[in-house]
């Protein structure tokens, strides 16, 4: 998982913008970090390289996990305190 990440924050444009075209825009938006970042770049300095729709997907998604998550540790923590109890 180490390795996968250490290549991951290579397809994230953090420290350079994202390139217009070629096969490194194409492999970086598959990453799902890079419409966070691109965009919020693109909000905070004024330039127009946003990415709307990836990013309304991309909180989307997470929001949806976010519930589930929270749901899924609800119906949990029950069963979790018994078994912790006895």
């Amino acid at each position: 998982m180490q390795l996968v990440l250490r290549f991951g924050i290579f397809l994230t444009p953090v420290i350079f913008p994202l390139p217009p075209t070629g096969t490194a825009r194409r492999l970086m938006l598959l990453n799902p970090a890079t419409p966070i970042v691109a965009t919020g770049r693109a909000w905070l300095t004024g330039s127009g390289d946003e990415i709307p729709i990836a990013f309304l997907l991309v909180v989307a998604a997470s929001l949806a996990l976010l519930g589930m998550g929270l749901l899924i540790y609800k119906v949990a923590l029950p069963h979790l305190i018994e078994r912790l109890s006895g």
